[in-house]
């Protein structure tokens, strides 16, 4: 199997601002277009889509205890995408278009949201940090990484962690490392519950090559 995510930055308006009959169903033959990163109520929900299966995992900032705000992870149950809906245990709604100073917009139109709004999708990279961000958004194989430096592995196997924010080893390599990325948030001792299956997969499979 093998998987292909497209990150988006996003905007969202309200149906109201857009004439109905500019709305139009998404429709595509590689459900993989509709992977990405869509923000709905203050929420992130990200699409992860492979050949298979489809994933969502929400972020947002919450509370880790009644000092402390962190950003924190949840990943949805029951996700199924049929043509262009997606429905899952959290939100549903269909993947559209509509038209913008003559444009075609491609977005997501959330249906029980509290207000019904439209998300646009835009190109950007900024919710999959690091050097290796296949790790957490594409299925890897021993073959695809067989001429990876074990070094580079471990550092590949780690940012999964560090993406969540897991604090390393005071004083170790990986925390000396991570806390030189500008990107890098240290801010959960733990974050297994936070991986998707896609990343919890990869990591067996770097781990297996870095033990060889």
């Amino acid at each position: 199997m093998k998987s292909l995510i497209v990150l988006f930055v996003v905007v969202f308006v309200y149906l109201n601002s857009i004439a109905q009959s500019d709305i139009k169903p998404w429709i595509t033959s590689n459900r993989v277009d509709y992977a990405g990163v869509y923000h709905i109520e203050r929420n992130d929900f990200r699409i992860f889509i492979t050949d298979d299966d489809v994933f969502m995992q929400i972020s947002f900032i919450g509370w880790v205890d009644h000092e402390t705000v962190a950003t924190l992870f949840e990943n949805v149950e029951n996700v199924n995408i049929t043509d262009n809906v997606l429905t899952s245990d959290n939100i549903s709604g269909e993947f559209v278009t509509y038209q913008k100073d003559g444009e075609i917009i491609y977005a997501f139109s959330c249906k029980n949201c509290n207000d019904e709004i439209i998300v646009d999708q835009m190109n950007y990279d900024l919710y999959v940090q690091g050097l290796f961000p296949e790790a957490s958004t594409s299925i890897l194989t021993e073959n695809s990484l067989i001429d990876v430096p074990k070094d580079e592995l471990k550092i590949m196997r780690n940012e999964i962690f560090a993406r969540y924010g897991y604090i390393f080893i005071s004083g170790g390599k990986m925390d000396t490392y991570f806390r030189e990325q500008e990107w890098y948030r240290p801010e959960h001792e733990n974050v297994d519950e936070y991986l998707t299956p896609i990343e919890i997969h990869n990591i067996e499979v770097i781990q297996k090559l870095e033990n060889k």
